[in-house]
């Protein structure tokens, strides 16, 4: 088991790297071609994580954890977002679930770098990675 640090979680996201979509509508396939049939399409911003590429397509895993093919100039890396203001303190969380492993509790300025649904992926100004639901800001 992890061991706790300064009364805060461990950061279990810290090695992923993030990369969000560019365009609404853009099209996730089951094969590394326009061919292949289409999975669903993502919206502009949504979360996914690279896990193979094979010539100009990724093979990322989103945040529902559907696996697909995606063309590489779909998504851009998301290592800088957007800053905005968590006003009331907010559980930092795992996954984008109500139900998820609270990581930290969190509050003050955040950017945020990706989304999927009420969720956002954010860093926090002390480096730290995780999912808040912002329906409940």
């Amino acid at each position: 088991m992890e061991k706790l640090v300064n009364d805060v979680a461990p950061d279990t996201l810290f090695r992923s790297v993030v990369f969000r979509v560019l365009e609404n509508k853009s099209p996730l396939y089951s094969g590394p071609s326009g061919t292949m049939p289409l999975i669903q399409s993502l919206n502009k911003g949504n979360y996914v994580k690279v896990i193979a590429q094979s010539d100009a397509w990724y093979r990322v895993l989103t945040a529902d954890l559907q696996e697909g093919f995606i063309k590489r100039n779909e998504i851009v890396s998301a290592e800088n977002g957007k800053p905005f203001l968590i006003k009331k303190e907010a559980p930092l969380l795992s996954e984008p679930n109500a139900d998820a492993v609270p990581l930290a509790t969190i509050s003050g300025t955040a950017e945020g770098l990706a989304s999927y649904k009420n969720f956002q992926f954010v860093k926090t100004q002390e480096g730290l990675m995780g999912w808040i639901d912002v329906s409940e800001l």
